[in-house]
C-alpha cells in the first residue's frame, strides 16, 4: 500500500466524494487534511490501480455502484463524467490494516434536525439530536462530554435502544450498537485547554494515518465519530 493509495483510502473512510474534487486548487480544505501532492496522471493511475485491485469502486446516480473504466475515470477528473469515489469492503479491510480502528470508540451520530415526529416535548431553540456506539460505557462517556463541543443535551429527554445490525458506515456493517436519542441547545464550545483531560479525543476512533484528524463530533453534521 503506498502513502498515495493510503491517502485515497483513508480520504474515502467516511463518506464518498466526487472525483472531480480530487484535482480542486483547494483540496486541503476540502478533505480537511494535508493535500495528496499527487498531478492528474498520478491520480489517474493510483484511481486505475485502487479499481483493480477492487479497494474501490465509483457511483452514481444512473448506475448505483460500478467499477468505473479508466476512460470514465479520466472524465471523472475532468468533471466530464459524474461518479463518486468510495472503498468497497475490501478495500476497508486493507485501511483498517493500517489504521487499527477501535468499533468500540466509533461513534456515529448527528445532531442539529428539527424533531419533526413531535416525540419530545421541545422548548425554544431546542434540536434533536441521535448517536450509536457498539460500547454502552463509552457512549455514555461521550455523552458526559458533548457539551464541551457545543451540545447540551436535555437529560430527561434521553431516549436509548440498541440497533442489531447495525451500518456503522457505508462500507461496515457491525453486529449491533447502542442508540441514544435526545433533544438539547446548541451552546458555545470550550478551548481545548479548559476541557477535562479525560474527555479530551472523545471520537478519536483510529490511527491518524495521513495527518488527518479522527474525533470529535459535529453539531448540525455527521460524526466521525461519521
Amino acid at each position: 500500500m503506498t502513502p498515495n493509495e493510503m491517502w485515497l483510502l483513508d480520504s474515502a473512510i467516511e463518506q464518498r466524494h466526487s472525483i472531480g474534487m480530487l484535482v480542486m486548487e483547494n483540496v486541503e480544505a476540502i478533505f480537511d487534511r494535508p493535500a495528496h501532492g499527487m498531478d492528474r496522471d498520478t491520480l489517474l493511475a493510483t484511481l486505475n490501480r485502487l479499481v483493480e485491485l477492487k479497494l474501490i469502486n465509483a457511483t452514481n446516480e444512473d448506475r448505483g455502484e460500478f467499477s468505473p473504466t479508466s476512460d470514465e475515470i479520466s472524465a471523472a477528473l475532468d468533471s466530464e463524467f459524474d461518479a463518486d469515489y468510495g472503498l468497497t469492503e475490501t478495500g476497508g479491510a486493507v485501511w483498517a490494516d493500517v489504521a487499527q480502528p477501535d468499533w468500540n470508540r466509533f461513534v456515529d451520530g448527528v445532531f442539529g434536525d428539527s424533531d419533526e415526529d413531535g416525540e419530545f416535548d421541545s422548548i425554544a431553540r431546542e434540536r434533536v439530536g441521535e448517536f450509536f456506539c457498539v460500547d454502552k460505557a463509552y457512549l455514555d462517556k461521550f455523552m458526559s462530554s458533548v457539551h464541551f463541543r457545543g451540545i447540551v443535551p436535555h437529560l430527561p429527554s434521553f431516549k436509548w435502544d440498541v440497533v442489531s445490525p447495525w451500518q456503522a458506515l457505508y462500507w461496515k456493517e457491525l453486529p449491533s450498537a447502542h442508540h441514544v436519542r435526545f433533544c438539547g441547545v446548541f451552546a458555545p464550545e470550550f478551548p481545548e485547554e479548559r476541557i477535562p483531560e479525560e474527555f479530551r479525543g472523545m471520537g478519536v476512533w483510529h490511527s491518524n494515518s495521513v495527518g488527518t484528524a479522527s474525533a470529535g463530533c459535529a453539531p448540525g453534521g455527521t460524526c466521525g465519530c461519521g
